[in-house]
């Protein structure tokens, strides 16, 4: 017992160094202490970061449910060459353009204070996590480890990293050439702390009691009650509350393939594209953090309703016994139907809120040609809502129409209000409508589940090709965003 109240009174005290009177830790996104006689449900971001993550590239051999993995250091590591090896995955995380140049990385991060005064960062460093070598030869650009960055004379938060990664694989029937399948960007503010027990984040091998290879990776690290966005030997960095008021503007140089549409948690965005030469682009954007509501809800096994067991069931759990949850993705089609069940025992109340900034690649194939593009990127969606639709806008009946869903209150249980920004393509947008290159207008309606239309505040601009749309300020649970794009007829000339 003494051993241990002086190890946590050292481990106390050197925390405090490090940490400013003024840092403020997120709240852990991780459900903790869930009884026995209890379901719960967490609906959380696909974050690709929290301290889990690491570039590698992984050999697999056999079925989706009974396949093996091999880590691999490169492609040339005796790993990636094993015979049975079918197919390669793996993430691969961009380092700064100063450390890769010849392919994908990332270029500046800037912030606009309250004031409008713009404040460049530098970079510091890459912590230190598991790597790969690439072959651009074969289309696989190297893994790198999360960047971390600083201000200098920006009021609060100076420290950031910033986590962008790639979603790698081979591609179809072809082990010798891959693809980039998806990509998600971060930036976070951390506060450095020493942690004991936290380590590197890098796969360890093992061996399964049926033979078969699988990889373990570090998990969140227990004893602590903050996110860590990264992890080293002895250190993480803990994730701090974005300021709502600072813009914050990332610059990627990215391969000209990068088309579509991309998804992200941003308030009031701008983006700028840019041809480097024949093979990359420069995208830049630029927009105040999202204040995003989360949910960790439990319910007794006593109460829980039909639906409830059903939908727990339906993904493997055993409802013959409690203490265990769900864990859904904010963006996913089922994050409304949970949301839904579990609505009531949340008090309809999100049980935390923090401010994220982020966008990422979004599946765009659909039916309609005018909002798919395999040559260039057509527009970004951005909402701070709960669960929200991981597809582009549906073009329905001469509307563009968008679902988002939510609990009405925040966890103060104030109303919670919500916020949607469409910025589009002018031509797609026009070619919607077979429009002119004239002016367009717009009608932007929230309406209720119940076919009521809501009263938001709603924007409409046209800037450097790019349409912007936005609706802020409506409630909640799953509203529909409605968009009718509107142009002068011409008048004959007499």
């Amino acid at each position: 017992m003494r051993l241990y109240k002086a190890v946590a009174i050292f481990t106390a005290l050197s925390l405090l160094p490090l940490v400013p009177a003024s840092a403020t830790d997120t709240k852990p996104r991780v459900m903790s202490g869930i009884s026995s006689d209890s379901f719960g449900l967490i609906i959380n971001e696909d974050s690709a970061s929290m301290g889990v993550t690491y570039s590698g590239i992984n050999g697999l051999s056999g079925e989706q449910s009974s396949q093996s993995n091999y880590p691999c250091k490169s492609l040339q590591d005796s790993n990636c060459k094993k015979p049975e090896i079918t197919r390669f995955g793996g993430i691969a995380i961009l380092s700064p353009c100063s450390v890769t140049p010849n392919q994908e990385c990332i270029d500046a991060l800037s912030a606009i204070d309250k004031l409008g005064v713009k404040h460049i960062a530098t970079y510091s460093r890459s912590i230190d996590a598991n790597t790969f070598q690439g072959d651009l030869s074969k289309g696989l650009p190297d893994g790198g480890s999360i960047s971390l960055w600083k201000f200098d004379q920006l009021e609060g938060n100076k420290e950031f990293a910033i986590v962008v990664a790639e979603q790698i694989s081979n591609k179809p029937n072809d082990l010798t050439s891959f693809e980039r399948t998806s990509f998600k960007a971060f930036v976070y503010a951390y506060q450095e702390r020493v942690v004991p027990q936290a380590r590197k984040a890098q796969p360890v091998e093992v061996k399964l009691s049926d033979g078969r290879s699988s990889i373990n990776s570090p998990g969140p690290i227990g004893g602590v009650d903050f996110n860590c966005i990264w992890v080293e030997t002895g250190r993480c960095g803990a994730e701090q509350q974005l300021d709502p008021e600072i813009e914050i503007q990332l610059s990627l140089k990215v391969s000209n393939t990068m088309t579509g549409w991309l998804q992200g948690r941003l308030i009031d965005p701008e983006i700028q594209i840019k041809a480097l030469d024949k093979a990359f682009n420069l995208i830049t954007v630029k927009s105040k953090p999202a204040d995003v509501p989360m949910v960790a809800a439990t319910i007794k096994m006593a109460d829980a309703s039909e639906k409830i067991l059903g939908l727990l069931k339906s993904r493997g759990m055993d409802i013959t016994k409690g203490g265990s949850f769900a864990n859904v993705y904010s963006y996913t089609s089922e994050a409304f139907t949970y949301l839904d069940a579990f609505s009531k025992s949340a008090n309809d109340t999100a049980s935390s809120k923090s401010y994220q900034w982020s966008f990422g690649s979004l599946d765009s194939r659909g039916p309609n040609g005018c909002l798919t593009s395999k040559s260039r990127l057509l527009g970004l969606i951005t909402t701070n809502s709960m669960v929200f639709e991981g597809s582009p806008p549906q073009f329905k009946n001469g509307f563009l129409q968008y679902k988002v869903g939510g609990l009405h209150n925040n966890p103060d249980g104030t109303a919670f209000k919500g916020a949607y920004d469409l910025v589009i393509d002018s031509a797609a947008a026009r070619c919607l409508y077979k429009f002119s290159k004239a002016p367009i207008s717009a009608v932007i309606s929230v309406v209720s589940s119940n076919g009521e239309n809501q009263v938001a505040t709603t924007t409409v601009t046209e800037k450097d090709n790019w349409l912007h749309l936005a609706a802020y300020n409506f409630n909640f649970s799953s509203p529909t965003i409605k968009i009718k794009l509107k142009q002068k007829a011409k008048t004959k000339s007499k």
